[in-house]
């Protein structure tokens, strides 16, 4: 011990700090700042870590999230994980897709600007602005369709109460069937 320093006094040996028995090393009302790099082979338990480098572990928990190589997990059963932005920020994926393999429940307005789809149910009402273009399979619409406007069917527009054909000098035909 010189002045305010603690040094070793063999070349290239550790220095270590131990309290005997139960006891710990305390550092009371005062912050510790590590120039260099800090290494911990075990758990670090903190109420406050302010890091402004690199943080390398192989993985992280904080009691009830758990960051384990690029996987985020909750650790406490049933227990929800929510990505909130703060004030009128957003939660954002802007450069990669979105996969998910199970349902995506949406409680309030959910806006898609390119949806791809084996399989979409919807339970309440859908407000769709734009076209809309279905290239194979179909459409099956159990309940009540309301159109606001008019609707185009192939060469076939119906537009309040007129059925009207839309190509030039076209028939339209109306067929009982059996």
């Amino acid at each position: 011990i010189d002045d305010n320093f603690i040094t070793t006094t063999t070349s290239n040996s550790d220095l270590e700090l131990r309290a005997n028995g139960t006891g710990k090393i305390v550092v009371p009302g005062n912050n510790v700042e590590f120039g260099n790099d800090l290494t911990v082979t075990g758990d670090i338990t903190a109420s406050d870590i302010n890091i402004t480098g690199v943080l390398s572990a192989p993985v992280i928990s904080n009691g009830n999230i758990e960051l384990d190589n690029n996987v985020i997990t909750t650790t406490e059963s049933n227990s929800d994980l929510e990505l909130r932005a703060n004030g009128t920020g957003e939660v954002l994926i802007p450069d990669n897709d979105l996969n998910v393999t199970n349902d995506i429940i949406v409680d309030n307005t959910l806006t898609v600007n390119n949806l791809v789809t084996s399989s979409l149910a919807l339970n309440g009402p859908l407000n769709h602005n734009g076209n809309y273009t279905q290239t194979s399979g179909s459409t099956t619409l159990n309940g009540e369709l309301i159109v606001n406007d008019r609707a185009q069917f192939e060469e076939i527009q119906i537009n309040t109460n007129f059925i009207t054909t839309t190509t030039s000098n076209a028939d339209l035909e109306l067929r009982a069937s059996g």
